[in-house]
């Protein structure tokens, strides 16, 4: 989420650098170059923050996104995006390259109608159905709509179900 990535903020993570950094030296790309930006999380993941200014993302875009996906990915073993709930170039940029998608949804009408609708863009995109994955957050069996109704709606299996619990939003105010 280029514009109000949370990630830094999740992990406690404070920098000078981001994402920035990068696709301004896009045609320099290396792992030394690479490793400068990258800050490094006490569990030991590496982490490249979104820009520090919302206004800043506009300095992003998709030809550089994939170009500095397609390093990324020969350094790592996994290469995790948190992208924002909006579509745009760069975010299709990086869907595209994606190995899996995962499509992160929740209890409600809203979230299910949004998640039918990317559902029928992946088609329209050509992407392969095992490639989105359906993950359901904040599970409760309190609500009106269950999961198998999700499931059913969507025709698509949960690959996992997290249920709604306070410990996860106390970590995330915490930075943990």
């Amino acid at each position: 989420s280029l514009q109000f990535g949370d990630v830094g903020v999740m992990l406690n993570l404070k920098s000078t650098t981001s994402i920035i950094d990068l696709v301004e030296r896009v045609d320099d790309l290396d792992p030394d170059l690479i490793s400068s930006v990258m800050l490094t999380h006490e569990s030991g993941m590496h982490v490249l923050l979104a820009p520090p200014r919302p206004e800043m993302a506009e300095l992003v875009n998709a030809d550089d996104t994939k170009r500095l996906m397609d390093v990324l990915k020969t350094l790592y073993d996994f290469v995790v995006v948190d992208t924002s709930t909006s579509l745009n170039d760069v975010s299709l940029a990086l869907l595209d390259v994606a190995d899996r998608i995962i499509l992160v949804t929740h209890q409600s009408l809203p979230s299910l109608k949004n998640v039918s609708r990317f559902f029928d863009l992946s088609e329209v995109l050509e992407y392969e159905r095992e490639k989105v994955i359906l993950v359901i957050n904040h599970a409760s069996k309190r609500m009106n709509i269950t999961v198998k109704d999700i499931e059913d709606t969507l025709k698509s299996p949960a690959t996992a179900v997290f249920p709604e619990d306070s410990a996860a939003y106390d970590a995330a105010d915490q930075g943990r």
